[in-house]
């Protein structure tokens, strides 16, 4: 009976781990200068289980083969909103928790109408260097 449950604990975490994951990294320019901080995002256009994300440090970004997109195509969200510091006293807090959410910084054709794509593979360099303008 122990053999039978050792067999069947063991076979519980085995099998397929899914597809493989590619590291990606890059840089990504702001109005001509590197973007000092933010978030990219990679959209698979095929397998949602692919989608991956990073942020965005001194134009730079970076995401470990661990955590990276699957191979394939890719719709890519940058974006940057100017983080609002939280008041310590409680009746401030619940008046700054109705005012509207911070206000993106990124034109919209470089996130929520995103133009940009990236191709992740194998034989692909998975390197990016991504250019945006800021909101109007």
């Amino acid at each position: 009976m122990a053999c039978l449950a050792t067999l069947l604990i063991a076979g519980c975490g085995s099998g397929d781990s899914g597809p493989d994951r590619y590291s990606v990294s890059g840089t990504v320019s702001r109005d001509g200068q590197p973007m000092s901080a933010g978030t990219i995002e990679f959209h698979s256009t095929t397998n949602v289980a692919g989608n991956a994300m990073a942020q965005i440090v001194d134009g730079k970004f970076s995401i470990s083969s661990d955590m990276g997109p699957t191979a394939g195509s890719y719709q890519v969200r940058i974006s940057s909103v100017t983080p609002q510091i939280a008041p310590s006293d409680p009746n401030e807090a619940m008046e700054a928790a109705n005012e509207p959410p911070p206000k993106e910084e990124i034109a919209a054709r470089f996130n929520s109408e995103t133009e940009l794509t990236a191709e992740v593979g194998p034989d692909k360099d998975n390197s990016f260097d991504f250019q945006v303008e800021s909101s109007p």
